[in-house]
């Protein structure tokens, strides 16, 4: 039972990022952040891989899925402890277009291949907020 709530959660999420609608989230003002920080989202690309994301932003807790994950920015806490936060949909390494289509090929595919791969391909960049990192 366990494993079909959290692939029910994944599906949904991937059926999101398909549509590249990533959640909305309130903007802040980028003025208020160092210039690191800002050079650094302003490198977040579609066609990145999450190896390369990885380099300056860290997953998050909390429950994630492969295919659309939230991560906050390394090195960055305002002052009043919050942290960058930004949500990515990926597309899964070695999955197949057919496949990447198909919600239900899309399904087996994900029951037999491991998540969070480094050479998942970035689909879409959410608008970065700020927010409490999740603890697990």
């Amino acid at each position: 039972m366990k494993y079909i709530l959290l692939f029910s959660c994944c599906f949904v999420l991937v059926a999101r990022a398909r549509a590249f609608e990533l959640p909305m989230h309130p903007s802040f003002e980028t003025n208020s952040i160092s210039a690191s920080a800002q050079q650094q989202l302003r490198a977040l690309k579609a066609g990145m891989t999450r190896a390369q994301l990885n380099e300056h932003f860290y997953l998050d807790g909390g429950l994630q899925a492969p295919a659309v994950s939230r991560y906050f920015l390394v090195g960055y806490k305002a002052a009043n402890r919050k942290v960058i936060m930004v949500e990515v949909a990926f597309r899964p390494a070695g999955m197949d277009d057919a496949t990447f289509i198909n919600a239900n090929k899309r399904a087996n595919w994900f029951k037999t291949h491991a998540g969070f791969q480094p050479n998942d391909v970035v689909l879409a960049i959410g608008t970065p907020y700020m927010a409490d990192i999740a603890a697990d």
